[in-house]
């Protein structure tokens, strides 16, 4: 019996598929959307801990203001972001209620 070439490495593919499958599924499943673990000897990235919400330090308020002073809103709205960990709602908010009031004279 006389069987072409192509059949027999699709067969053999087919069959080694099926062969991988099977010995995969002895693993755990895993849960694909929780992040991967840090691998060993690794460490994970750092990020700075959010201030209390709505609180800005003496420096940042300050780079906030100059920011103003420049009418550089955006980069403002940024900053606060980035320092505090809040949502872009409520940094553009806390930016907006800075505007709304008297910047400290320098």
């Amino acid at each position: 019996m006389y069987v072409p070439l192509p059949v027999l490495i699709a067969v053999g593919l087919v069959v080694l598929g099926m062969a991988m499958m099977l010995l995969r599924r002895g693993n755990a499943r895993r849960d694909l959307m929780t992040p991967p673990a840090a691998l060993p000897g690794t460490r994970p990235r750092w990020t700075p801990p959010p201030a209390s919400p709505g609180t800005l330090s003496g420096e940042t308020e300050a780079e906030v203001w100059d920011l103003l002073r420049a009418d550089q809103v955006i980069s403002a709205i940024k900053l606060v972001r980035e320092t505090t960990g809040l949502g872009l709602k409520e940094a553009r908010d806390l930016v907006d209620d800075m505007r709304r009031h008297e910047p400290p004279p320098r």
